[in-house]
């Protein structure tokens, strides 16, 4: 399990490069509708190989950034409840006495099943 969100200040750039990229084809999918909208061709331009494959691109594009965003929030959950764990046998509490290392091991195995999935 990689403990953090990125690996290098290269990786961040890409990401936001991306989601960037991502809005751009987003507002220029809402000018064009727009603009069809004013000439009263919408019909035809949602009947259009073009308009179909520009909506699959944006939804796939939001997919990925909506599930690199959830993939980050367990990641965040997990290290959270490492902490906890480390902080258990630091005070050296016997492990049944508390929940911790349980509750660590259920979100490592929701964020496995996840990323098996997503990936």
């Amino acid at each position: 399990i990689f403990l953090t969100a990125f690996a290098s200040v290269s990786s961040i750039i890409v990401d936001a490069i991306f989601c960037i990229l991502l809005f751009v084809i987003v507002l220029q999918e809402v000018k064009a509708i727009a603009n069809a909208v004013k000439k009263k061709k919408l019909k035809k331009y949602i009947k259009s190989l073009w308009f179909l494959l520009e909506v699959v691109i944006i939804c796939a594009g939001v997919g990925i950034a909506a599930g690199y965003w959830y993939q980050n929030l367990l990641r965040e959950g997990i290290v959270d409840s490492y902490k906890a764990v480390v902080d258990a046998q630091i005070q050296d509490l016997p492990a049944d006495t508390n929940e911790q290392g349980v509750e660590l091991a259920g979100k490592a195995e929701s964020m496995r099943v996840f990323t098996s999935y997503f990936r």
